[in-house]
């Protein structure tokens, strides 16, 4: 049979080993050579809407090979970032889903509100 001090010291190692497992670790800082998730939401957004002209350019039968290098390097520059340096960004946050998954959630949202002031300005918003 297990003595007093076993049992407490059994008690003490559950409750650390739960407080441990279930403390949620605090959010670390990406390294200072990627791109902080902030100014990831606000470049996918971009990339979103040069995405969707891009679409529209090719639906109407245009090449745009050139004009998609010309605006994705615009875009870099807009955020004073290089190819490479957003390519180490998003390989990062492959590792970092948690981190992935908030910049997708922000992005979401921010098309969102970008398009119900596209609707209010068109007059087009479904009342409801």
């Amino acid at each position: 049979m297990l003595n007093i001090f076993n049992k407490k010291y059994i008690a003490v190692l559950l409750l650390m080993v739960f407080f441990i497992g279930c403390s949620e670790s605090p959010k670390s800082r990406p390294p200072d050579n990627i791109i902080g998730q902030e100014q990831m939401t606000k470049i996918i957004v971009d990339m979103q809407i040069v995405e969707a002209v891009l679409v529209k350019k090719r639906g109407k039968g245009i090449d745009v090979g050139v004009i998609s290098q010309k605006y994705y390097e615009a875009l870099f520059n807009k955020y004073g970032i290089t190819k490479g340096k957003f390519d180490s960004s998003i390989t990062y946050y492959k590792k970092d889903l948690d981190g992935l998954k908030d910049i997708y959630e922000n992005v979401i949202i921010e098309l969102n509100k970008m398009d119900r002031q596209v609707e209010k300005k068109a007059g087009t918003t479904e009342k409801k």
